[in-house]
């Protein structure tokens, strides 16, 4: 029913990956930790705090993607392919981190949509899921889900964190795509800061 927002998903990772570059670390390389940091849960919502304690995050032009305006960061270039949008570091491939921006029309209603539906269609998409959640927020007066998923894929781990925004019936989704110690996740959360949502 809701395989768009699935292929996206396989869109991002299958061309994120496709040469995997030094960002991405085959699974189980990386130094564990169970206090380790996800990437994915650098891009929630910073607190006062840790705003204060934060360096300044260098972004880039803004870019309008029907709903949502956002800052990229700063070098990462535009990859157009009909109307799905890949934003990526400078030296691409050997940095697979991105963004995926990509609209479906006429989404109908996301609360009549099982959480279990989505993540049986994600790992259609992808194989098998480390970890998968879904959070139903509204975002700066708009209906958002937040999807994170943590899979494998060509032997490394990888984060994504999906924003669908929802505005008269239409989807726009702003999906991150990060490698197990990603140097861009606090970048990424500066992204998210930078969002604006027209109806």
């Amino acid at each position: 029913m809701k395989k768009i927002l699935i292929a996206l998903c396989a869109l991002c990772v299958l061309s994120a990956l496709a040469s995997c570059g030094s960002s991405v670390q085959p699974a189980g390389t990386a130094k564990e930790t169970e206090t380790a940091v996800k990437p994915t849960e650098i891009l929630t919502a910073e607190t006062e705090e840790e705003t204060e304690t934060q360096p300044a995050v260098e972004l880039g032009e803004r870019y309008a993607y029907h709903a949502v305006t956002l800052n990229l960061p700063a070098g990462f270039t535009v990859q157009e392919a009909d109307d799905t949008v890949l934003a990526v570091p400078s030296d691409y491939p050997a940095h697979t981190d991105n963004i995926a921006l990509t609209f479906t029309k006429n989404y109908g209603n996301p609360d009549s949509i099982p959480d279990e539906q989505l993540k049986s269609e994600y790992e259609s998409a992808v194989g098998a899921l480390k970890s998968f959640s879904v959070e139903r927020v509204s975002m700066l007066a708009h209906d958002c889900m937040i999807i994170d998923a943590e899979f494998e894929m060509n032997g490394a781990v990888v984060f994504q964190k999906q924003y669908v925004v929802f505005v008269g019936g239409n989807a726009t989704h702003v999906t991150f795509t990060l490698a197990e110690n990603s140097e861009y996740a606090e970048i990424f959360r500066a992204v998210v800061a930078s969002f604006s949502i027209e109806d």
